[in-house]
């Protein structure tokens, strides 16, 4: 695609999101510069005659001519890799350093279509747009990596020339794309709506929280637990559209119903062994520490007059209610879950 440019103009944006994908990573300079080469010789073996026969073979032969060249074994590797996974069902890379390569291809290929406007549209998509979006996620996601797919469309997109359109209508790709994965993964619907509510920037975390909610699902007393976090939410986003400023924390002297002084201690008791579930990112165990506050949920909202005319009152009582709330948040929004 001529809006697109040479293939060395490729090759150059390639060497830059490489290099920014290894330092991001960790990779060591070393390593980083047999990528970088790899990334500069990635696309030389389009022009052979095998390929040009045998498609297919893109990259296979770049590793096979690379290692003939006397190029080091690990850059031969990484060009083998760097079109994995080729088709629905194919492995991804093997090599942390192959899987560098390939989203970093995938990404250009994506940014530069969208950039120019060669959209996927119903069942159209002549470019196979969405194989390489899903390659995308399906090597983060083997490899878990925490890479903000944001950041690195940002990243790509700065290659071309900023588009605003463009982005946000490529976020909105992989977001579609994130779903597919969820739901062959055998998520529910509801609950892929409840997780996808609260970002998929991080794949590897919107899988985990995926799952974490499959489970959490599974409770006896879940149906329960999700009416009490559901009367939580509610008010909080009915405080955020009336446009209150809530106080980032809640005071404890100015707790003056037995049972708002009730869910605070309990709250209290068991707020550092949340963040540290959460910072961990096992979700499991952080909701079941939060599922104790149930019954003094529901008693705080039987018995507690939230939207107090006492404006000091209602900001503490909802800035308590927003600290709990939050940590919820971070599995889920439960107000799109449908429990029976």
């Amino acid at each position: 695609q001529e809006k697109l440019g040479s293939y060395y103009d490729k090759i150059k944006r390639l060497v830059k999101l490489t290099k920014k994908l290894s330092s991001q990573l960790g990779i060591s300079d070393n390593v980083g510069k047999k990528i970088q080469r790899a990334a500069y010789l990635c696309k030389a073996d389009l022009v052979t005659n095998m390929v040009r026969e045998f498609p297919e073979l893109q990259g296979m032969m770049g590793g096979v001519y690379a290692t003939c060249s006397g190029e080091d074994p690990l850059v031969a590797k990484i060009i083998e890799e760097h079109r994995k996974p080729r088709f629905n069902g194919d492995d991804p890379p093997q090599t942390l350093e192959g899987s560098l390569l390939a989203i970093a291809d995938k990404i250009d290929t994506l940014t530069g279509a969208f950039w120019a406007d060669f959209i996927p549209s119903g069942s159209e998509d002549p470019w196979g747009l969405r194989r390489e979006a899903q390659g995308v996620i399906e090597i983060i996601l083997s490899k878990e990596l925490h890479i903000s797919i944001v950041r690195l469309i940002d990243e790509s997109m700065s290659l071309y020339g900023d588009n605003a359109i463009a982005k946000q209508k490529l976020i909105d790709f992989f977001k579609t794309r994130m779903i597919y994965l969820l739901k062959e993964k055998g998520i529910s619907y509801d609950k892929i709506n409840a997780v996808i509510r609260m970002g998929v920037d991080d794949p590897v975390n919107t899988l985990k929280r995926a799952k974490a909610l499959q489970k959490i699902a599974l409770r006896e007393k879940f149906r329960e637990e999700v009416v009490a976090i559901v009367r939580l939410l509610n008010i909080l986003k009915q405080a955020n559209e009336w446009g209150i400023n809530i106080p980032s924390q809640p005071k404890e002297d100015k707790l003056v119903e037995g049972e708002e002084k009730n869910l605070y201690q309990k709250w209290r008791k068991i707020k550092e062994s949340i963040d540290r579930s959460l910072d961990k990112a096992d979700y499991v165990q952080a909701y079941n520490r939060l599922s104790v506050l149930k019954d003094s949920i529901h008693n705080f909202f039987d018995k507690v007059l939230v939207m107090s005319e006492d404006v000091n009152l209602k900001l503490n009582r909802l800035a308590l209610l927003r600290e709990i709330g939050s940590r919820f948040l971070k599995i889920a929004d439960f107000t799109e879950l449908q429990v029976k």
